[in-house]
């Protein structure tokens, strides 16, 4: 079973100055799991592959798309990919994805389509009841959901039963939640990051090239905020890293000290 894994390109309004582009973590630990679990895998980072590839997005007025053009991460999906997954991290980028969705779909009718994301953690029923080419939504983080549904999806199985995942059965959307992952070991960070490099995800943005890139993961757990998009599956507690006053000392010594 071939997966193919798609950061779809950033949108933001043209009166921006900030790099929109930023190195796709949470797309990394899910290709690093399909593929230490033997799966053939393909990934296209359209941002990092088209970091200075613009265009104007006209379904929002004066906003700018950053990353490959729709046909051409398309052209890039391998035709015998049986299931493609699909990022989609903020709601205001929902419109630019969905055409990318629709494209896909069009191109490869047989190909299993699933979105992940903070977007399609919130919004999930809304996604499968407006978007025919979505066929489920990983809800959370989606290492373990993604490899579960994969095994469902081998084995015949019912994909709205698969922890995690949310699908359509019988014309409803059910849901199911997932805990977070728990695991901030040093191993797992560096995992994904091995996958960023080797796979070419974002290796041109966010100063990856030059050795150095700020990272962040919601890994171990988060707070419980009501108005998030993870409320229903986050946990109440956040881990953080001690840092005593010499080890902060030493730190900012290295920011500022010349290369």
């Amino acid at each position: 079973m071939l997966v193919t894994l798609i950061h779809p390109p950033t949108i933001a309004a043209v009166s921006t100055f900030a790099q929109e582009a930023v190195p796709p973590l949470g797309l990394a630990y899910v290709a690093a799991a399909v593929r230490d679990a033997g799966y053939p895998l393909c990934v296209i980072d359209s941002v990092g592959l088209g970091l200075d590839r613009h265009g104007l997005y006209p379904a929002i007025p004066r906003s700018v798309l950053t990353g490959l053009p729709f046909d051409e991460i398309v052209a890039r999906i391998p035709s015998d990919t049986d299931v493609i997954g699909v990022s989609c991290m903020f709601s205001n980028a929902w419109y630019p994805t969905r055409d990318l969705l629709v494209a896909i779909r069009a191109r490869l009718p047989h190909a299993w389509i699933v979105l992940g994301g903070e977007h399609a953690t919130a919004c999930a029923s809304h996604v499968l009841e407006t978007c025919a080419a979505v066929d489920a939504c990983v809800l959370g983080e989606g290492e373990h959901a993604m490899l579960a549904l994969l095994a469902c999806l081998e084995s015949g199985g019912e994909p709205a039963a698969v922890a995690g995942v949310a699908a359509r059965r019988d014309g409803r959307v059910p849901r199911g939640g997932r805990d977070l992952v728990k695991s901030l070991r040093r191993a797992r960070i560096a995992q994904s990051m091995r996958s960023l490099a080797r796979l070419g995800i974002c290796s041109r943005s966010s100063g990856i090239s030059q050795g150095s890139s700020t990272t962040a993961s919601s890994g171990g757990g988060r707070c419980r905020c009501s108005h998030r998009a993870d409320a229903p599956i986050s946990a109440r507690s956040v881990r953080r890293r001690p840092c005593g006053r010499r080890s902060g000392r030493r730190a900012v010594r290295r920011m500022c000290s010349p290369r």
